[in-house]
């Protein structure tokens, strides 16, 4: 069992209840959940974005490295051990 003011804090039986449907409300609608929700918006704008890049230029990227490796091992191949 709680001693002290935090086992006061807490309301107890129907109280309780009600209690903590305000704290979710708080949790939900409150500011800092707008912070956090604009948050989760971005990252998923982010997440879209960059899915949608892969998947338009995924052959035009792959294909750059590819030939990027090549010309480099081409202009490396008399360097070695």
């Amino acid at each position: 069992m709680m001693d002290g003011p935090a086992a006061e804090s807490q309301p107890v039986g129907e109280e309780n209840k009600k209690w903590r449907c305000k704290m979710f409300k708080k949790l939900f609608y409150g500011e800092e959940a707008q912070g956090m929700t604009e948050y989760i918006l971005i990252i998923a704008l982010v997440a879209v974005v960059a899915v949608a890049s892969l998947r338009l230029f995924g052959v035009q990227i792959k294909d750059l490295i590819v030939r990027s490796m090549r010309k480099i091992k081409d202009e490396t191949s008399g360097f070695s051990d």
